[in-house]
């Protein structure tokens, strides 16, 4: 039987998987900051930036909150889990304590100083008794709107029921001076390489929903103010 290709050819974006940010290097602004807790491990939460390309011409996008009335995204869209291992209580190996309110603070006032946008932060000194009430705070101010940062994107891999490849997205360890997170023109982001920054698990035919029920807290940061830091 010959295949009908007629939505392809009437998809501005090649079809639905168009429509979606894959594992590469992007500039990318937020659209809004969101946490979830490990389905297994319930002491473990993960950070997600839901995030956004710049426009594309002739582009039509996925409806924003699949709301037909919000008209849709200028651009195409991902969820970046910040961090694949996840925030929880510890202890490091030198017998410090690790706090996973304190290290998820730090991730969204990091953030902010990688944004430039320092003031909005120090407006909520004080303010907050858990880091999801400041990410409440981020998400209905959007002191982070239209702001556009070089990222570097790695993911795992997984196959759906149907054979198509996709990818749980996620930002990548530092290495060498390049980070995860940089201002734009800075070239202080991470250049993409599949070899490094793609997970691919033994089973790609087993849908991986999430990431990390691993135990490894190790997730490298940037030292400085304009690139993606947690210091």
């Amino acid at each position: 039987m010959n295949v009908d290709l007629t939505d392809l050819l009437e998809s501005k974006s090649g079809g639905k998987g168009g429509k979606k940010i894959n594992p590469g290097n992007h500039v990318l602004k937020i659209n809004s900051v969101t946490t979830k807790e490990d389905e297994k491990y319930p002491e473990k939460k993960y950070i997600y930036l839901n995030v956004e390309t710049e426009p594309i011409e002739d582009f039509e996008g996925f409806y924003i909150d699949n709301d037909q009335s919000k008209g849709r995204h200028a651009g195409k869209i991902g969820k970046i889990n910040v961090n694949p291992f996840g925030y929880k209580d510890g202890t490091m190996p030198s017998g410090e304590p690790v706090s996973q309110q304190r290290s998820m603070f730090m991730f969204i006032i990091n953030l902010c100083k990688t944004l430039g946008i320092t003031d909005w932060a120090k407006e909520q000194n004080k303010k907050h008794e858990t880091a999801e009430s400041l990410i409440n705070a981020f998400n209905a101010n959007q002191p982070f709107k239209d702001i556009y940062l070089e990222y570097c994107v790695g993911g795992q891999e997984w196959v759906n029921s149907e054979g198509y490849t996709n990818y749980n997205l996620q930002l990548p360890k530092a290495s060498n001076g390049k980070y995860a997170l940089a201002g734009v023109n800075e070239n202080k982001c991470l250049k993409f390489d599949t070899a490094i920054h793609i997970y691919v698990p033994k089973s790609k035919t087993v849908e991986v929903k999430k990431f990390g029920d691993d135990d490894d807290d190790d997730f490298n940061i940037p030292k400085s103010s304009s690139a993606f830091s947690l210091d």
